[in-house]
């Protein structure tokens, strides 16, 4: 095989659902990648830990809440 990228015609499924308190840690942790590299790039008064101090509890209480939707996969 040589150096050369290899392109594949796999054709992958992406499932969408209703966010679980199991993908908790993963909402924490995108939203804290998202926050550290837009604001926190742009405003160095941005406390970038936010996502992680407040984000546990603010997600949890999204899934709880009807009127809000957070997706999973």
């Amino acid at each position: 095989m040589s150096d050369q990228l290899r392109v594949s015609d796999q054709h992958l499924e992406t499932a969408v659902r209703r966010a679980r308190r199991t993908d908790l840690e993963g909402l924490v942790a995108c939203s804290s990648a998202l926050f550290a590299e837009d604001a926190g790039t742009r405003d160095p008064s941005i406390h970038v830990g936010r996502p992680r101090e407040f984000g546990p509890e603010r997600f949890s209480a999204a899934m709880d809440d009807p009127g809000r939707l957070l997706l999973g996969g």
